[in-house]
């Protein structure tokens, strides 16, 4: 079931939450765009700025293999 939410990173309120299956979330931003998140890592991120939030899904992205979406999780 898709429905709408505020992106976990940048905010944007466009944000689709695709899935969510156990701790995982997927959310479709039309800025931040695919990727996973940890339902703690949302909790986490909601105490960051938004360069460290941004710079945690370039974290994320890098560490990636091409046919993933990346995983935004707690370190």
């Amino acid at each position: 079931m898709t429905r709408a939410v505020d992106c976990p990173v940048c905010g944007n309120t466009l944000a689709l939450l695709e899935r969510s299956t156990g701790d995982v979330e997927t959310v479709n931003c039309p800025v931040c765009g695919n990727y996973n998140i940890t339902k703690s890592s949302i909790e986490v991120l909601s105490n960051y700025n938004l360069p460290a939030r941004r710079a945690r899904l370039e974290h994320a992205k890098q560490n990636t293999k091409v046919d993933q979406l990346p995983l935004i999780k707690e370190a």
